[in-house]
């Protein structure tokens, strides 16, 4: 909301391209809290999935005889159509726009010669349907690079969570970390126990809302599941081969398969057996531009800035949402939730994952000899912080691998214990609710 906030005042402004995933709530985002608040009665919304008029209309089909990207004739045919005068007062929302890909062509005519109206557009497919038209050798399409703002919606993270859940313990959270201080038992106690609650619910908005309504674990996973099955047939939208269908199936259903066992760097044959990496680099493309799942690069033994990834080959991938995770774990709620008797280290290291992309934070991990090994690497100006999530006691063996080839200005250590400094070993331990925190310290630039 503050993003949109900033865009619209801007005196140069561009048109906003909102990109996200299925459900994470782009539109209600945009049309029912920044729309009715600052263009109330002056928007006009136009969704090109079931808009079938405007569809035909941009993409030449129908009624109609040719396409049209240019921003005057969308304009004209929206005006009479809704008997509205579109000018410098009016919020143009166009939803769905992978649906009508001249529409994302036109962004550029809006921008050069009608900047004056504000334009919106958003989509949850829009980087695969680029992706896809780009490739087309017998059509025209043109992406309007330099003449569009860029916006990527992701789920909730821990902290929206939080805020909307209990703010009281956010701001004890807030107040305990900037202190440097750890929470007392009872808050801390609690603090783990809403983060339990969050990884198993998920990160989707409408899932978060049915459970704080409901206080139900089982009708908040009821629609939990409803939204992965979307996923799952929105695969089948990706323009590609049935053969590759099955395969980004296949991948998808799999994750926590993948991230469930030691030194996870992606494998298919754990799911599908005689395939190679080099069988999935499609499926793993289309997942990661669809904002579905996130991709870890492994650096070189020695780490340098920026960042370079070892061979090109190995990747850890997570899943966008920690709630599907928990759903393919197939393990019982009760169990979930108490958490006695299982390892929670693969929730952990995704969840990690999932709070650093909420800050546009790129993800890379570490690997040196005899299974020593950092989930993750960030960056704070020229400082590199080796982060390790799935133990409960930081790794001693993996301290000293790293610092036999490498500098830590200091490691991060984030698990169930709460706030703590170890001078001895350079290692911080930051509980893994106040995560966020930390995040927004680091640089979201690629390192």
């Amino acid at each position: 909301m503050e993003t949109l906030m900033e865009w619209d005042k801007r005196l140069r402004r561009k048109p906003l391209m909102v990109y996200g995933a299925r459900q994470v709530g782009k539109t209600y985002l945009i049309k029912e809290m920044f729309a009715k608040r600052f263009y109330p009665d002056k928007s006009i919304y136009v969704n090109f999935k079931f808009d079938d008029d405007m569809r035909d209309f941009i993409n030449g089909e129908g009624n109609y005889k040719s396409p049209t990207s240019n921003a005057a004739k969308i304009m004209e045919h929206l005006s009479l159509r809704e008997n509205r005068i579109i000018d410098s007062t009016t919020l143009l929302i166009f939803d769905e726009i992978q649906e009508a890909v001249p529409a994302i062509t036109s962004l550029k005519d809006f921008k050069e010669n009608h900047p004056e109206i504000h334009v919106i557009a958003s989509g949850s497919l829009v980087r695969i349907k680029i992706k896809r038209e780009a490739k087309r050798k017998n059509e025209k399409f043109f992406y309007p690079v330099g003449a569009v703002e860029e916006l990527t919606l992701r789920p909730f993270n821990f902290e929206e969570y939080l805020l909307n859940a209990n703010p009281i313990l956010y701001r004890r959270i807030v107040e305990a970390y900037q202190g440097k201080e750890p929470l007392d038992d009872s808050a801390h106690n609690i603090a783990l126990k809403y983060l339990q609650d969050y990884l198993l619910v998920g990160a989707m908005p409408e899932s978060i809302a049915i459970f704080h309504e409901t206080g139900s674990y089982v009708a908040a996973r009821k629609n939990l599941v409803t939204i992965y099955q979307d996923y799952l047939n929105d695969i089948d939208l990706y323009g590609i081969g049935r053969e590759m269908a099955l395969r980004t199936r296949e991948l998808f259903s799999n994750l926590y398969v993948e991230i469930n066992r030691p030194h996870s760097d992606f494998r298919p044959s754990l799911f599908d057996d005689g395939k190679k990496v080099r069988d999935y680099i499609t499926p793993i493309s289309l997942l990661a531009l669809a904002e579905v799942i996130y991709v870890s690069k492994r650096v070189k033994p020695r780490v340098t800035l920026p960042f370079k990834q070892d061979d090109g080959s190995d990747y850890r991938l997570y899943c966008l949402d920690p709630g599907f995770l928990a759903y393919q774990s197939g393990i019982n709620m009760a169990d979930f939730q108490s958490a006695t008797n299982m390892n929670m280290g693969v929730f952990f290291e995704n969840y990690i994952a999932c709070e650093l992309a909420s800050y546009d934070i790129p993800l890379y991990y570490w690997r040196g000899k005899n299974d020593a090994e950092f989930e993750f690497l960030v960056k704070q100006g020229q400082n590199i912080y080796p982060i390790d999530v799935k133990k409960k006691r930081g790794s001693l063996a993996s301290i000293k691998g790293y610092s036999s080839q490498n500098t830590a200005s200091a490691f991060i250590k984030v698990s169930q214990n709460r706030y703590g400094y170890d001078e001895a070993t350079k290692t911080i331990t930051i509980p893994l609710y106040s995560f966020f925190l930390y995040a927004k310290e680091v640089d979201r630039i690629d390192s």
